[in-house]
């Protein structure tokens, strides 16, 4: 029974950071949208990438690049809740399920992860590293079934924090709808 649970948590987590990875994110995230529904608790999502890794790689090294992401991912765990589902979901993005998470706890999760993700310094033999990172966030809309779409939105908000230039948070606009 060890072997098989010792299995399984292998097969669900990343290597190198130690977070879930992106099926296990989005099963999770669509387990989260159902409890979300039923509930009718908050749910909110967070994707974020480091800025400039490629450039750390090309100056410092992938050596230092995979030291960065494993810090990064430290930083993540010592910053967020317990309750909250890290997953690493391709290169440096990361997508963060922040269960229970109107949008004003979301929003001070933005900010309290891109402040302390900045005070990581990774050591290399060509100098210190220290990483920003860029975060979009979305908030599930009421009945919401859709995980993927969710993530989009997070995505969205994510180009708009790197291109209102890096190292902060966006929160998603979400549409009022009229009542018909």
């Amino acid at each position: 029974m060890q072997l098989l649970t010792q299995t399984r948590e292998s097969s669900v987590r990343d290597q190198l950071t130690g977070c879930f990875n992106r099926a296990y994110a989005i099963e999770s995230l669509g387990s989260e949208l159902q409890r979300s529904r039923r509930t009718g608790r908050p749910l909110s999502v967070m994707m974020f990438d480091v800025d400039q890794l490629k450039r750390i790689n090309d100056d410092y090294g992938h050596l230092a690049g995979d030291a960065l992401l494993a810090a990064v991912a430290g930083q993540v765990t010592a910053t967020l809740r317990a309750s909250d589902i890290k997953c690493r979901w391709g290169g440096d993005e990361f997508l963060i399920i922040l269960p229970d998470t109107p949008r004003s706890g979301a929003e001070h999760a933005g900010a309290s992860l891109t402040r302390e993700v900045s005070t990581v310094i990774v050591p290399t033999p060509a100098g210190s590293v220290s990483p920003t990172i860029s975060v979009g966030v979305a908030v599930a809309e009421n009945g919401e079934c859709d995980p993927l779409a969710l993530v989009a939105r997070a995505d969205a908000a994510l180009y708009k924090a790197k291109q209102a230039g890096r190292n902060r948070f966006v929160i998603e606009q979400t549409n009022i709808r009229a009542a018909s």
